[in-house]
């Protein structure tokens, strides 16, 4: 899934952005500064405002739809929270992220949070 002309391939700005994200995501559940969790909401604000855009601009319908599964049955298996100090690795996504995403939804049912 490549951009047309000179810009930026855009699975590779996602990802790019992702990985960004996560840390940054990290650092704010490790504080309680109001500061910090603003600009998470600044940089979600703008991922959904420009990045989400472009990527429409880019790829088919057909393409978007397929996408959108895959998503939701990621959500299905993914962690629930944060782990900065996991690797970010696609193998170790795969192979360890749905039990990540288990014991995450058990102890967000024994906490009686909802996910």
């Amino acid at each position: 899934m490549t951009s047309h002309g000179d810009d930026q391939d855009v699975i590779d700005v996602l990802t790019t952005d992702h990985r960004e994200r996560t840390g940054l995501i990290g650092q704010i559940t490790s504080t309680a500064d109001p500061e910090q969790r603003r600009d998470l909401a600044d940089h979600m604000t703008g991922e959904q405002a420009q990045q989400f855009p472009q990527l429409r601009a880019h790829v088919s319908q057909a393409d978007l739809v397929q996408l959108e599964g895959e998503v939701e049955t990621a959500k299905e298996v993914a962690p629930t929270r944060p782990h900065p100090n996991a690797p970010d690795a696609e193998l170790f996504h795969k192979t360890v992220g749905p039990g990540v995403g288990l014991v995450d939804r058990l102890g967000d049912t024994l906490a009686g949070r909802s996910t």
